[in-house]
């Protein structure tokens, strides 16, 4: 039997190692089959892997202990099979040097302290690879770590001495015997200050600055390879363990960030997003920034940015994107909210108390770590020396570059810098300006004007509340129905006057101006609304600056009025969005970055652009959980999202579970009838009728509607649209009529509260066309249709997807009404508009296949067989197995049959029809139609090949045929 290449050899036994126990009889026999050399050395490699958790078993494994027999046979000599011959450890000697004992033990090496006798005399520390890790890539790193180490010559990095290999061929290196403690542990042992902390943390920077002049990348900083020891009583920090670095300037080794089996190299906590990545972008000497930013987090704060408890209870993936998408909170926000003595104990580390260490890190520190830890490593320090220059400033009360330049801020800086200038200076003014003023009688007078002036302030805050308590009366949700005509008049005389009449008092007109705008949001008229908080936006530009989180949150309330007035409205919202995020960011609020992520997302999802949608609420969900808690209302809301974008994505399996997940949090924690409650029972109760589970999606419904209808009221718009939701899933099931009454009686409270041109009222009026249509009653359905679409701007239609649907609908009607020249060319205008958004494959799909059956109606089989190949593509690819998957695939067939391409046609028909049959409870009842089409053709297909059609394919023809002439629609 010939030897097996070493690859494999590795390969095959990183396979089995990977295996329970129990199982690896069971891979061996099928790997190895008669081969028994093979498998004699697998098992040989087996049990010296086991062996290997220390650096020498108690009793050494023979293969006689172990079951296993010697293999006799040549082999390949590997380093695993010298396991059982080894002999050092502490008293055995490596080269001069004798181990004493063990001190460390890393990821793939064995550090001892040793003792050298000659040519000097000295403790050392010596590190030789793990037993059962010497393989060829492990090897390969161990020498990078041994080159890098040699290239540096630096007081605050360790020292190599010597390199060689042990007799049994593994490589070591001798170097400096560091004895200190990790750099956080000093600095809490010995409580010291934040200015102490920062003057050891510069010589750190200043060590790994040396390192990258060499081209050596660390890698793996973090506090337990910074170790602080005491030279003549002053502490010295000193960089070791450069085990994982990697050469800039010139080839150490062909090693990369991932092992072959996508372990991480280096540690998830102290880990930089582009290696946490696994791209194939090349890690450089701003990785390194990162994690000093993580190193100085930690020695302001106690706490690393990602908690190691809370990554070491997740999984690989869920690691990597935390690290590469959730922002951390600024220090000084950290230090905000611990709990219970956790602040207290902190700060005693650091000699100080809870307040005034958040006071020190507050501003230039926060800048300057966040500046480390930012997501784009453009943006980060360019050089370790950069971040101690900036320390340095910071300490020196300088302004940083860290921290945008304002004139406030450096005018701060240069009190700090010239204190006795400006102290002496301040105290002559104050003099001068204590003997003119102080005087009994303007004491007197002044206390007179204080309480006038709180009075006053009490008035103003009383009318203030009182105005925006009757603005607000305005807004449907608040009103329950119309409002009330003279106060709606009011509003509209306000708007007019607000400006003028309260000049002398902008922060009342700011906050009244904004109710405004708010609730003529709320009642569907956005022009004057966005005016009023463009107005908002603009006064918060001048008294606050462009960098405040009121002008984000002005910014958010604008691109929701925005979006909500359509077309050109859309891409704007998104622009004012991305400054709103930009904002938020900066100033370190994880909160209102995720409500900014939030109204991209729905954008995002009304739009067709499902999967960034996705990405972004999975973002905010992350941002509100490390703010707010993972259970916080908010967070759970964002969750609630989630299961909302998976259902519109066809991943409804998804969407049921995740909703069910945040149900069961939510009943506990909030109660059944809370309002976010409840919007999650009815994203999962539309997610159920959508698996065809039309039952428990009634019940979810019905419960839904009865709570919003009692907490909420009628008229408010949630339980307004859980009737909207009743109706769907009556019609659904085929109960037009009952859908129809339904239907209407939402319609009536829609325009008597919002009016008929609100988009949730032109949205309900197209579902009750809908119904019409479902019921034959085309003339009255195409009316409603029509009136809708008025609504629109007609140059709206790419930017609309509420007048795209609506086209649809209207497409679809003339389909069932036999005006197949009309469906097909209202369908191609949609699949023209549809082609503009190509994220939106599921709706463009559904184009298609309306289309498709407008030509196959009419005979024109060549195009219908294209846009059905096309519509299948799509929906393989968007939602595999799925009815709607099948139906594209069986209009592909009857297209092919048209043009008498039977071979072709049969087995797609054939496929087609008996997975729609096993779907037929998912399909909605205007859908179902297709099986029967499906079946006719295929039957058709079997006969011109001359072959007879299955006796069961013909009796389930006619009775379907027979069910439908008692429907309203004789195709049901």
């Amino acid at each position: 039997m010939s030897k097996e290449p070493q690859d494999r050899l590795i390969h095959l036994l990183a396979e089995v190692v990977e295996k329970p126990p129990a199982e690896r009889g069971a891979f061996l026999d099928r790997v190895c089959g008669s081969d028994d050399v093979l498998r004699r050395r697998l098992q040989t490699l087996l049990a010296a892997h086991e062996s290997a958790g220390a650096f020498l078993p108690e009793e050494p494994r023979t293969p006689a202990a172990s079951g296993v027999q010697e293999d006799q046979s040549p082999t390949l000599q590997l380093p695993f099979e010298e396991v059982q011959t080894r002999r050092e450890g502490p008293g055995s000697m490596i080269g001069r040097y004798k181990l004493l004992q063990q001190i460390g033990e890393g990821g793939c090496g064995t550090v001892f302290m040793a003792e050298q006798e000659e040519p000097v005399r000295r403790r050392v520390a010596l590190k030789v690879i793990k037993l059962g890790m010497d393989t060829k890539s492990v090897v390969a790193r161990f020498e990078a770590e041994r080159q890098a180490l040699a290239m540096m010559d630096h007081p605050n990095i360790a020292r190599v001495f010597d390199a060689g290999a042990t007799s049994s061929g593994r490589p070591y290196f001798v170097m400096e015997l560091v004895r200190g403690l990790p750099i956080t542990r000093y600095c809490d042992d010995h409580r010291l200050d934040t200015r102490q902390r920062l003057d050891l943390f510069i010589q750190v920077c200043h060590a790994i600055q040396h390192a990258h002049q060499k081209g050596i990348i660390h890698r793996d900083i973090k506090p337990s390879n910074i170790l602080v020891t005491l030279n003549d009583g002053v502490a010295v920090p000193k960089v070791i363990d450069f085990g994982i670095a990697k050469a800039t300037l010139g080839k150490l080794t062909d090693q990369t960030l991932f092992t072959a089996f996508e372990q991480f190299i280096g540690t998830p906590a102290y880990m930089s997003p582009e290696q946490a990545g696994m791209t194939s972008l090349d890690i450089d000497t701003r990785s390194d920034i990162y994690s000093l930013g993580v190193l100085l987090y930690e020695l302001l704060t106690g706490k690393t940015p990602f908690d190691s408890k809370e990554l070491a209870k997740v999984g690989i993936d869920a690691i990597r994107r935390m690290i590469r998408e959730i922002d951390p909170p600024r220090p000084s926000n950290r230090l905000s909210s611990m709990v219970g003595d956790a602040l207290t104990t902190t700060a005693q580390a650091r000699g100080t108390e809870g307040v005034r260490l958040m006071t020190l890190i507050q501003g230039d520190l926060d800048w300057i770590v966040m500046k480390c830890l930012e997501k784009n490593r453009s943006r980060r320090y360019e050089t370790a020396n950069s971040l101690a220059g900036d320390l340095l400033r910071h300490l020196q009360h300088e302004p940083v570059i860290a921290r945008p330049p304002s004139t406030i801020y450096q005018l701060g800086k240069a009190l700090r810098r010239h204190r006795i200038f400006f102290i002496s200076t301040g105290a002559v003014a104050l003099a001068l300006i204590l003997g003119v003023i102080v005087s009994i009688t303007q004491a007197v007078r002044a206390r007179r004007a204080e309480r006038v002036a709180l009075t006053e302030g009490r008035r103003k805050t009383q009318v203030t509340d009182f105005l925006r308590q009757m603005f607000e009366s305005v807004n449907p949700a608040v009103a329950q129905g119309r409002p009330d005509p003279v106060l709606r008049s009011i509003l509209d005389q306000a708007s007019t006057r607000v400006f003028d009449s309260l000049a002398s008092q902008p922060e009342v007109a700011m906050e009244l101006v904004q109710t405004i705008g708010r609730t003529y949001s709320a009642i569907g008229e956005y022009e004057p609304a966005e005016h009023f908080q463009r107005e908002v936006v603009r006064a918060l530009e001048g008294a606050k600056g462009s960098e405040s989180i009121e002008l984000a949150q002005a910014l958010l309330e604008l691109a929701g009025t925005r979006r909500r007035q359509g077309g050109d409205g859309i891409s704007e919202a998104k622009t004012i969005l991305a400054r709103a995020a930009n904002i938020a960011h900066h100033r370190g609020n994880s909160v209102v970055e995720a409500e900014v992520m939030m109204e991209t997302a729905f954008i995002d999802m009304k739009t067709g652009e499902l999967t960034e949608a996705e990405r972004l609420t999975q973002k905010a969900v992350a941002n509100f959980s490390v703010a707010l808690g993972p259970q916080a209302p908010a967070s759970l809301a964002a969750g609630t999202r989630i299961a909302q974008i998976q259902f519109s994505m066809g991943r409804s399996s998804n969407a049921i579970a995740t909703a069910q997940r945040i149900l069961s949090i939510q009943q506990a924690s909030l109660g059944s009838k809370s309002p976010d409650t409840l919007a999650t029972q009815f994203i999962l109760a539309a997610a159920l009728q959508n698996e065809g589970r039309y039952a428990e999606a009634t019940r979810n419904a019905t419960e839904c509607y009865e709570n919003r209808k009692r907490v909420l009221g009628e008229s408010h718009p949630s339980t307004l649209a859980t009737m909207d939701e009743l109706a769907i899933l009556l019609s659904y099931q085929g109960q037009f009529a009952k859908a129809e009454q339904i239907c209407r009686t939402a319609l009536a409270i829609h325009l008597k509260q919002l009016g008929a041109g609100h988009g949730d009222t032109l949205g309900i009026q197209g579902n009750l066309a809908e119904y019409l249509r479902n019921q034959n009653r085309f003339a009255e359905s195409e009316a409603v249709f029509q009136t809708v679409l008025a609504a629109y701007p007609k140059d709206s239609a790419a930017n609309n997807p509420d007048r795209l649907e609506t086209l649809y609908g209207l497409a679809l009607l003339y389909q069932f009404a036999g005006r197949h020249p009309d469906a097909e060319k209202l369908a191609g205008e949609i699949i023209t508009i549809r082609r503009l958004n190509p994220a939106n494959s599921s709706a463009l799909a559904d184009a298609l296949s309306l289309l498709t059956t407008s030509l196959l109606a009419q005979g024109k089989f060549a195009p219908a067989a294209s846009s059905a190949q096309e519509a299948l593509t799509l929906r393989e690819a968007d939602s595999p197995g799925a009815w709607s998957r099948y139906s594209a695939e069986g209009q592909l067939g009857l297209s092919l049959a048209g043009l008498g391409k039977w071979t072709e046609a049969e087995p797609l028909l054939r496929n087609a029809y008996q997975n729609l049959l096993a779907r037929e409870a998912t399909i909605p009842a205007i859908e179902r139609v297709r099986i029967a089409e499906i079946l006719r053709g295929l039957i058709q297909t079997v006969e011109s090949q001359g072959t007879r059609p299955n006796a069961a394919w013909v009796s389930e023809l006619v009775g379907r045929d027979a069910r439908a002439k008692i429907h309203d629609r004789s195709d049901l």
